[in-house]
């Protein structure tokens, strides 16, 4: 009998396996690129370092899913105005060590409504590549903001739009500042609450871990990750 003398062969794993797309999923992430995202978070760095974090570590995560080749993301970044910072892209060409800063080129008021009139548009046109008798198509929009919004009826109506369309669900989540107020921050919360899909969809978060929780949360609602 041969003997293995490096016994360490022994106890390596097979790598996971990627699996067949089985539906087709696009996660797009609206994060919001106000001025106030310089403030700091429990964690005592930015806001927009906490959101950049856990961006990387979404895109770490899925990207060693076996079930990776059934999802693909966007992000679209705002503040009064909207800038796409990522086309849809496949979970295999995500950039998972990127500067995901949501301020960049940013760093205005807070307009919610501009960041969903994008995602309309990313969703419609990733929901129009199915094909009938094809893969099942989904879209999870995943906001997250920070302030006051300073379009509310706008963005309501944006909102409303996109939870009319089939096949969409949005999820929203407030990401609280170190020593603001706390009435006025969850009277911001309960607002972002209702434009989302259901209450179940919503959720407050203070830091980058308990964010990436909320981003990977969002997009396994619809379909089983791992």
């Amino acid at each position: 009998m041969t003997e293995i003398k490096d016994k360490s062969l022994l106890m390596k794993r097979p790598p996971k396996m990627s699996q067949p797309a089985t539906f087709r999923q696009l996660g797009i992430l609206v994060l919001d690129g106000s001025g106030s995202m310089e403030e700091m978070t429990a964690q005592r760095i930015s806001k927009a370092a906490a959101v950049s974090d856990a961006v990387n570590d979404l895109f770490s995560r899925f990207r060693q899913s076996r079930m990776k080749n059934n999802f693909a993301f966007a992000i679209v970044n705002y503040d009064h105005r909207a800038k796409v910072k990522m086309q849809p892209t496949e979970t295999k060409d995500l950039d998972d060590q990127g500067d995901w800063d949501p301020m960049k080129e940013l760093g205005g008021g807070t307009h919610i409504a501009e960041g969903l009139k994008e995602a309309k548009k990313l969703a419609k046109n990733f929901l129009d590549q199915a094909t009938e008798g094809g893969l099942d198509h989904t879209v999870v929009v995943i906001l997250m903001t920070d302030g006051v919004d300073e379009s509310e009826k706008e963005t309501m109506a944006q909102a409303k739009a996109l939870k009319a369309m089939p096949k969409v669900k949005i999820c929203g989540c407030f990401l609280e500042t170190l020593g603001a107020d706390a009435d006025a921050m969850q009277e911001c919360a309960d607002y972002v609450k209702t434009l989302c899909s259901d209450e179940q969809s919503f959720t407050n978060v203070s830091n980058a871990d308990d964010l990436r929780k909320f981003f990977v949360a969002s997009m396994s609602n619809l379909a089983p990750m791992i």
